[in-house]
């Protein structure tokens, strides 16, 4: 899911789009031009937050650090593979 909305070439990195936010753009590596992703790039953020609120519920306990790492993990992979790249044609 990093292939350019305008030329379908490779845009970025996939640590450049997992940084990436809705309010953002950079250019496309490929043909210059300005990508952000989706905002619906914010949603992806649930599962991070969730294991943030099971980690305090169990106050730190070494499951409460797994959920973490595991939130986390699923919030890159989401981030990664539904957040589409679009045009930020401004």
């Amino acid at each position: 899911m990093r292939k350019c909305p305008y030329c379908g070439q490779e845009a970025l990195s996939a640590f450049r789009k997992a940084v990436l936010g809705p309010m953002r753009s950079v250019p496309c590596k490929s043909c210059g031009k300005r990508i952000s992703v989706h905002p619906r790039s914010i949603w992806v953020l649930m599962p991070f937050l969730a294991g943030i609120g099971i980690a305090i519920y169990l106050e730190g306990s070494p499951l409460g650090i797994a959920a973490i790492v595991a939130g986390a993990i699923a919030m890159f992979a989401l981030h990664e593979y539904l957040v589409p790249l679009v045009r930020r044609d401004a």
